[in-house]
This record gives C-alpha cells, sequence and structure tokens, in this order.
C-alpha cells in the first residue's frame, strides 16, 4: 500500500499552528536497513516534518536516536521486550525507553528491562589451530563434542553472570534511592532464572555435524533452548577460480540436518 502511494498522513494546517505540533509517527513494519529493498519500509516514504520515528516490529533493541538522511527527523528501534529468536540482535540488552516532551523540546530516557532471561551466541570454527582438530582423526566426532561442550559451558557461564550484573545494578539503584522499589505483587518473576538462553553458531568445514538433540540433552535444566544450542553451517572454499570474489564470506547452513 505504501509502495503503490495508499497511504495518506494528516498534518495540521498553518492556521492551526502546525509548526507548534510535535509529530510521532508510530510505525510496526519491516526496516529497510539490514532486510534488504523487498517488503520493507524505507526511511525515504516517511513524510521529512515528522520529529521522531518510534520503529515497531524489528526485534534488536537500539535505544539511541539516529538521524535520519532523508528527512529531519531521528528513528528510535526498542526492539522487543523478550528473545523470540536465537539470533545475533536478539542477544543484545533489552530496554524500555521513556520519551518526555516540553514544546519541541524532548529526551529520552532508557531502563534495561531486569527480569528478561539471558541469552549470549557466539561462533567458533572447527578448523582453527587452537582446537587441533583433524577430520582424518578416528575419533574426531568425540574431540568435536568435547570442543563444543566446553564452549557452550562457557556460553551458560557468561549468560548467567551478565544477569547477576542487571540484578546487582538494579539493587544498588533502588538501595541508593534512584529507582522507586515495586510492590512485590507488581514485580514479574522469571520462571527457571538459571535456565539461560544460548546459540553456538558453528563453522563447520571439513567436519560432520552433530546431532543436536542428543547433544543437547547433557545441558537440560541448565539452559532453555536445549535442542537447539548448535547451529552447523559451512563457509565456501576458496578455489583459484572465485579467490577474486566474495566467496570467503558466504556460506550455507545446515540447520537441520544438526539435530
Amino acid at each position: 500500500m505504501w509502495t503503490k502511494q495508499k497511504v495518506k498522513f494528516l498534518r495540521p494546517s498553518e492556521e492551526e499552528g502546525r509548526d507548534s505540533f510535535f509529530n510521532i509517527l508510530v510505525l510496526h513494519q519491516n526496516r529497510a536497513e539490514g532486510r534488504g529493498h523487498k517488503n520493507a519500509i524505507f526511511e525515504s516514504m516517511i513524510p521529512e516534518w515528522f520529529d521522531v520515528v518510534v520503529w515497531g516490529h524489528e526485534h534488536e533493541c537500539q535505544t539511541e536516536f539516529s538521524e535520519s538522511l532523508h528527512g529531519r527527523f531521528r528513528v528510535i528501534q526498542p526492539g522487543s521486550t523478550v528473545a523470540t529468536s536465537l539470533v545475533d540482535g536478539e542477544a543484545q540488552p533489552k530496554h524500555v525507553c521513556l520519551l518526555e516532551l516540553r514544546e519541541q523540546q524532548f529526551r529520552r530516557t532508557t531502563h534495561r528491562l531486569q527480569n528478561v532471561r539471558p541469552f549470549v551466541t557466539r561462533e567458533l570454527r572447527l578448523d582453527d589451530e587452537e582446537y587441533e582438530l583433524d577430520p582424518e582423526d578416528m575419533k574426531v566426532e568425540a574431540s568435536v563434542d568435547r570442543v563444543l561442550e566446553h564452549s557452550v559451558r562457557d556460553l551458560i557461564s557468561a549468560a548467567r553472570r551478565e544477569r547477576g550484573e542487571v540484578l546487582a545494578e538494579a539493587l544498588a539503584e533502588a538501595q541508593s534511592g534512584e529507582a522507586d522499589p515495586l510492590p512485590e505483587n507488581k514485580i514479574f518473576k522469571l520462571e527457571e532464572p538459571n535456565q539461560v538462553l544460548v546459540r553456538l553458531k558453528v563453522d563447520r568445514l571439513g567436519f560432520q555435524t552433530l546431532n543436536n538433540q542428543r547433544f543437547g540433552q547433557r545441558f537440560v535444566g541448565e539452559v532453555a533452548n536445549p535442542a537447539d544450542l548448535l547451529l552447523f553451517h559451512q563457509r565456501r572454499r576458496i578455489t583459484a577460480s572465485n579467490e577474486g570474489g566474495d566467496a570467503a564470506g558466504g556460506g550455507s547452513s545446515d540447520g537441520p540436518k544438526g539435530r
């Protein structure tokens, strides 16, 4: 509808004092930034007379205002309040934002959400020298299993440490009087808070995948996603024919094969 110019904006007239209005657009659509050119809204489609655009639908939390290159407005993307998928953007700390207005002046205050299940992600390459893995070794599968288990346990520790830091910061604010304490019946409590979310992306070039569900069984009770801990993929091999191209940055996901 937008590209077909079927979206119309109503703006106060000059007689109604349009210059004294503060114009906010709350948008819940795919953002073209980072998504390509299809099924998304470009900032250039938004009338330049808006002051602030609050961009919803996108899950990554971006609490800093960004200036548009196509208008005088600024964009803020609060993101989702919980991790709904195991992608990099969801690993960013979750916040809510308070926007305060006074005539044409505004300011934004961010508050980090305390009771969000921690999510951390990392990527490793099985052919890195530090792991000393040989794909021709008869026992390489067991060696790969040990490397991945160690990495996942590191992620679990990092996620729990992050949650502890957030709670300690919130307690310090409450004790200092910087934040008003909430009544006990108004506090959201996370079930099984020690069960964190982790995702290890594994570049398996030259190696076989592991069974994701079987691998995750040893972490039941420690993580909230034991069946989706590993995401296997492999980058393309660089050959003489594509050495000058961008093949080294490409790759294919093994997805369900690793489960």
